[in-house]
């Protein structure tokens, strides 16, 4: 990818969240449900979608798609070497492991 999408965040329903401030800030009508958090990324429970591309794709999908374009080849590249080194999944310093990229 060349270019840069406009992610469209997904809103978490949370028990102890608010029924109006996430709506407010996304400029939405409240549902009622209350929410507490925004996920922006490409976690598998909740992938942001890609708004300004045709079918509005999610996150995770595209990456999978497309790695290295989406990704750039450092980045993979810097996977590899912490996989080979034996850095653990979620040791601190560790880049994040990109959905759909086998290691």
């Amino acid at each position: 990818m060349t270019a840069l999408s406009l992610l469209s965040p997904v809103a978490r329903a949370c028990p102890w969240g608010s029924r109006t401030a996430i709506p407010a800030l996304l400029g939405q009508r409240p549902d009622g449900e209350p929410q507490a958090e925004l996920w922006f990324g490409a976690h598998h429970a909740a992938p942001s979608l890609l708004s300004d591309l045709p079918g509005s794709p999610d996150l995770a999908a595209a990456v999978a798609a497309d790695p290295v374009g989406e990704l750039g080849e450092a980045s993979l590249d810097g996977h590899d070497r912490e996989e080979a080194a034996g850095v653990p999944l979620n040791a601190p310093h560790r880049a994040r492991v990109p959905l759909g990229v086998a290691s």
